[in-house]
């Protein structure tokens, strides 16, 4: 939706709550989209400036926001949103949102048996074997405050850029570390990598032999037949720098991080642990398609600024565990 306006909504909803234009449209029939999802309906209140403003999902997954010039043309701005910010998001991992209800997602588990047959001859019935694993709906929030003069006094895209840019930041934060160290639903989050049934755990790593073990790595995925296509090594930036400064072999004048296939670092990687696998069978599960705003002019408004919740129901499913491990931790 390349016209909508997050910081002009925002601004309307504290000048009195009218929202106008692209932006009322779009948070109304998201709306009316999320009041057929029953118990995850959004927050409603009778209140117009408490009531949630609806964002579509797209303001915080597209890449570019191009907006009108004066007196005629567009500008593009590139964006840190939500695919820019999550790790997970750029080594591969799948995003599924409009869901509306808690589901199953399904895999086959084993392929058909084939068969080589003569000119003439039947082939015997085998059938596949499908696997599935359920999703439900988890909420997260993140929280940004923000001078209430500049949103009042900013019209330009310039002001969307930077609430897109942190709003974004948090959200992703908040889904990478639940995708790698999740609880799962007794904590109120999704089930991470690290305690998934199926994904290989403790993988040694030899210090002596860095790039011999994450090449060991890489072909232990591999024989799991999966498509290696968005293979890749997650790390924390204080593993990467250990990977960057040590040679390949010994030696050598190449680092074993620029040997690996596809690393990323994320500073929600907490340990030396390093997470291995092909990231496309990881899916982050968004429900409706909207993020939830809410404008709080009040707590903060002895220091002029307002508070901004932004809240997002999601869920994160490992579509094929076997795809995955994780290593011991890399010194």
């Amino acid at each position: 939706m390349p016209d909508y306006s997050l910081s002009k909504a925002v601004r309307e909803l504290l000048n009195g709550g009218n929202l106008t234009g692209v932006e009322r449209n779009a948070h109304y029939m998201l709306q009316r989209e999320a009041e057929g999802m029953g118990e995850h309906a959004w927050m409603h209140t009778n209140n117009a400036r408490d009531q949630a403003l609806l964002v579509p999902i797209e303001t915080f997954l597209t890449r570019q926001l191009t907006t009108s010039g004066f007196p005629i043309g567009t500008e593009t701005f590139g964006v840190s949103n939500l695919l820019t910010w999550s790790a997970c998001a750029r080594a591969g991992a799948t995003f599924l949102p409009g869901l509306s209800r808690s589901v199953n997602l399904w895999e086959i588990g084993q392929l058909p048996v084939p068969e080589w047959l003569p000119e003439l001859g039947m082939i015997t019935p085998s059938d596949p074997l499908f696997a599935g694993y359920p999703v439900s709906p988890k909420r997260i929030s993140g929280l940004i405050n923000i001078s209430t003069q500049l949103l009042k006094q900013q019209t330009g895209p310039e002001l969307d850029r930077i609430l897109i840019s942190d709003i974004s930041r948090q959200l992703a934060s908040y889904l990478d570390a639940a995708a790698l160290y999740g609880t799962g639903p007794a904590g109120n989050q999704p089930l991470g990598l690290t305690g998934a049934a199926g994904v290989a755990q403790g993988v040694p790593i030899d210090s002596a032999d860095l790039h011999g073990s994450f090449c060991a790595l890489e072909q232990q995925i591999e024989n799991a037949n999966v498509s290696m296509d968005s293979y890749g090594v997650l790390v924390s930036p204080a593993t990467k720098n250990t990977l960057r400064t040590t040679p390949s072999f010994t030696g050598g004048s190449i680092t074993t991080w620029s040997e690996l296939t596809n690393p990323q670092s994320s500073p929600e990687i907490t340990d030396g642990k390093c997470f291995a696998g092909c990231w496309q069978c990881l899916t982050f599960c968004l429900w409706g398609k909207g993020v939830e705003l809410l404008t709080d002019p009040f707590t903060l408004s002895q220091s002029n600024q307002t508070r901004l919740i932004a809240s997002l129901f999601c869920d994160v499913g490992v579509r094929y565990p076997a795809a995955f491990a994780t290593t011991a931790a890399v010194t």
